[in-house]
């Protein structure tokens, strides 16, 4: 099993699959151009329309942007007085002689693009060779499956091979390598305990793992990115006291982060009853610092940052650590372009700041307890509601 999946992981490394392919239409220079224009959101109404344009005539990945476009927050954010049928008249009729649909201006049967079939399937997937399959197809497209869930015990032994063949295709990425660390670690925790376990299945996990869930090199690579102070590394750790402590002892690098991860967990567990045992907590800054650092390498947090830079003076790593435990990355991580523009592109846009904004301006019009509570800094506070009673 072992050598098999080694020469699974390698082939896929130094080739993609045949049906990895781009959406259909999104190599076309005039559609990359448009969508960038949209993205330099300029002139809205002419750049939906040059984007309609090349959707108009057929062009499935421009039918496809478009459609998203349209069912996004930015819609709102451009064209907040018009209704559904002013935000059709944005874009030119159908000339593709592809039947017509009420939600949105451009039909796309989703059966014929390939990305959107993996995407659908994948969750389905029985072995390690369909699912790299599909997500290969997915990535050459620019999308992004849900590359890690929760399986099922049934589906542990796949669940393995799926980390395994991740951690190795993306090793740069730091929230992949901490999803994969707690996946070895609760495995671990599991063939150590084995009480919990049927008969054999200790030793099919160990298999598929090749060799003991958690390995030295686990340990160094985090002690690394403990050394560099990665956020994701951090929060990582504070895990580590009440699930595997021991690692803890071979990390030269943890004491110097343990009082920040003891903090974000007990924000966490306590963030709702008692958001004020916030106030005044000098590691509310630390952690602020970190995500700030982090952000540099992680794009998602890019809009956050840029946010509390405008809004909150010198109290950025306190306005940033608290977006963290609120999650506000959740505004901008959905939007998916069809690998048309880039999920980073998108992130260090204007575009990911006003959908950012947005979303606390509905969290406020909605009287959301988080902008009354004290968990949201002031400064974040008084904007949003402002911007919900434009």
């Amino acid at each position: 099993m072992r050598k098999a999946l080694s020469a699974i992981f390698a082939s896929f490394l130094i080739s993609q699959p045949a049906d990895a392919q781009p959406i259909p239409g999104a190599d076309d220079p005039a559609l990359l151009i448009a969508a960038q224009r949209w993205l330099d959101s300029e002139n809205p109404v002419e750049d939906i329309w040059a984007l309609g344009e090349i959707a108009a005539d057929g062009n499935i990945a421009a039918r496809m942007f478009v459609t998203r476009i349209m069912r996004s927050v930015h819609m709102d954010i451009d064209f907040p007085e018009f209704d559904h049928d002013e935000r059709k008249a944005l874009v030119p009729a159908d000339r593709s002689g592809a039947r017509t649909t009420i939600s949105s201006p451009y039909y796309v049967d989703w059966d014929v693009v390939p990305a959107m079939v993996a995407l659908r399937e994948i969750d389905h997937a029985d072995d390690i060779e369909t699912w790299i399959a599909l997500a290969e197809r997915t990535w050459a497209a620019g999308y992004q499956p849900r590359v890690l869930k929760t399986l099922g015990r049934d589906r542990r032994l796949l669940e393995i091979d799926i980390a395994r063949y991740l951690e190795t295709r993306f090793p740069l990425d730091m929230e992949i390598r901490a999803t994969v660390w707690w996946i070895r670690m609760f495995h671990a925790g599991l063939v150590e305990a084995n009480n919990f376990l049927e008969p054999g299945e200790a030793e099919a996990i160990v298999a598929h793992w090749g060799g003991l869930p958690w390995r030295a090199e686990d340990t160094h690579a985090l002690d690394d990115a403990l050394r560099d102070g990665r956020w994701h590394a951090v929060r990582f750790l504070a895990y580590l006291p009440n699930f595997r402590p021991a690692i803890i002892e071979d990390l030269r690098y943890a004491e110097q982060h343990e009082k920040v991860a003891e903090f974000y967990l007990q924000t966490i567990m306590v963030r709702d009853s008692n958001p004020g045992f916030l106030e005044g907590d000098e590691r509310l800054v630390t952690m602020g610092d970190l995500l700030i650092a982090e952000a540099e390498h992680t794009t998602l947090l890019r809009p956050l940052v840029t946010v509390c830079e405008r809004l909150c003076g010198a109290e950025i790593a306190d306005c940033v650590a608290r977006g963290e435990i609120l999650g506000l990355d959740r505004f901008t991580r959905s939007f998916f372009s069809g690998g048309l523009i880039a999920s980073s592109d998108y992130n260090t846009s204007e575009r990911a700041v006003s959908a950012l904004m947005k979303g606390l301006s509905n969290m406020a019009a909605r009287e959301e307890p988080y902008m009354t509570n004290g968990l949201l800094p002031q400064c974040l506070t008084d904007t949003a509601v402002a911007l919900s009673d434009e």
